[in-house]
């Protein structure tokens, strides 16, 4: 079950959190399929959630206690070589050579963070609520270079300050890099923001902070 505040209005305060979140970036979305297919079978995970992105990449979210991201993670990545050609029929006999290392050559990244603030499956999968209650306050809007400093940038974020995690974009239609877009008051977003730059450091393509914003830019959210 996906955990939303009863008071979505109202921006989060610091809340303990207890789950884990995993990620995998893979090449080829047969083989990113096969993969999650693998990851939720192999341990007892709250959510798993696959995205396809350009150009032929696929994100894999893994989410629940640690000890099952963690399985599910080992289990992706232990695919051998000879089960990626074996599964690969119609690859080039030159191309399944190349299949070399974690999950067959074909793993870009993995990410695992413990612990990670209940709020960040939510807003990654597009279902946190938007309250015009932020157009009083203000948003804030961190801009990443990979999908991997995204997650980490909003893990900070939320757990630094009371601010609430509206949106977290990824990948597609970004040039791989990824976006937050929080809500609250503008101290608590610069406390937040402070959070993600210490977080992420040079991964941190831009951040801004926006008081007051005009009803119009939530068609951008």
């Amino acid at each position: 079950m996906i955990m939303m505040d009863a008071d979505a209005a109202q921006p989060q305060t610091k809340r303990k959190a207890a789950d884990a979140l995993g990620l995998l970036e893979v090449k080829g979305e047969a083989f990113g399929c096969r993969l999650l297919d693998l990851a939720a079978k192999s341990a007892p995970l709250r959510e798993t959630y696959g995205r396809f992105v350009c150009p032929g990449k696929m994100l894999l979210f893994i989410y629940g206690s640690a000890a099952a991201v963690q399985t599910a993670i080992a289990a992706a990545k232990a695919i051998t070589d000879a089960e990626v050609k074996a599964e690969a029929m119609t690859m080039t006999e030159a191309t399944a050579t190349d299949q070399t290392g974690e999950a067959g050559g074909m793993l870009i990244t993995s990410l695992f963070l413990p612990a990670v603030h209940n709020s960040l499956w939510p807003a990654m999968t597009g279902v946190t609520p938007l309250s015009p209650n932020y157009m009083d306050c203000g948003l804030a809007l961190v801009e990443t270079y990979s999908v991997a400093s995204v997650l980490e940038a909003a893990d900070a974020m939320a757990k630094a300050a009371s601010i609430t995690l509206l949106r977290i974009r990824m990948a597609s239609g970004l040039s791989g890099k990824g976006l937050i877009v929080a809500g609250g008051k503008v101290a608590d977003l610069r406390e937040a923001g402070q959070a993600a730059m210490k977080s992420i450091g040079d991964m941190l393509a831009d951040l801004r902070i926006i008081p007051h914003p005009h009803p119009e830019l939530w068609a951008l959210v």
